[in-house]
């Protein structure tokens, strides 16, 4: 069963944080927005759509998080020191919060909780 809190969580995890998926493919080399979205598809099990990665990467761009350049008839997109820099800095702080969540609630009987 989903909750909608766990649907949100998915969107906010996937959609609004894309440009974390988009610097851990580039930080692997560069490419291409369609092979981007592929492989985002591939390995981390969701479609960021068609549109949205481009507009996540001009943002990107315009933030100096990657820079762009024609090659072979295709826009190809490389992740900068500042992209690279930030995208570290984000998993440090992901991996911040995921030591502070406690697990407790997850060990415990999936019943509901006695009143007090």
């Amino acid at each position: 069963m989903e909750t909608r809190a766990l649907t949100r969580l998915k969107r906010k995890t996937r959609v609004e944080i894309l440009w974390l998926y988009i610097s851990s493919i580039l930080s692997e080399g560069n490419s291409y927005a369609y092979d981007i979205s592929r492989k985002i598809n591939e390995r981390y099990g969701f479609n960021p759509g068609r549109v949205l990665p481009y507009v996540v990467l001009g943002k990107m761009e315009s933030e100096g998080l990657v820079r762009s350049y024609y090659a072979e008839r295709r826009k190809y997109y490389a992740l900068t020191d500042k992209g690279r820099q930030t995208y570290c800095l984000a998993l440090e702080m992901l991996r911040e919060l995921l030591q502070k969540l406690p697990e407790t609630p997850c060990r415990e009987s999936a019943s509901d909780p006695k009143p007090a």
